[in-house]
């Protein structure tokens, strides 16, 4: 099982879990607080892509992957 959390800002926070396939972000600048399921459409962050496993870094994308 592989999971992680990560502040990309004070209010903004990205969630992974492998075990049942959790991967969103929460904005905590609004209220209630926006909860959003990551999708392939959605630029996620350099530092979340690389703890991504290798078969999801395949489906997701990051503006500095090279």
């Amino acid at each position: 099982m592989r999971w992680f959390l990560w502040w990309e800002t004070p209010t903004k926070l990205w969630g992974y879990g492998s075990d049942i396939g959790y991967f969103k972000f929460f904005d905590f600048s609004v209220t209630p607080v926006r909860m959003s399921a990551v999708t392939d459409q959605i630029t996620i962050p350099q530092t979340v892509w690389e703890h991504l496993p290798t078969s999801l870094q395949k489906r997701y994308h990051t503006s500095t992957k090279k």
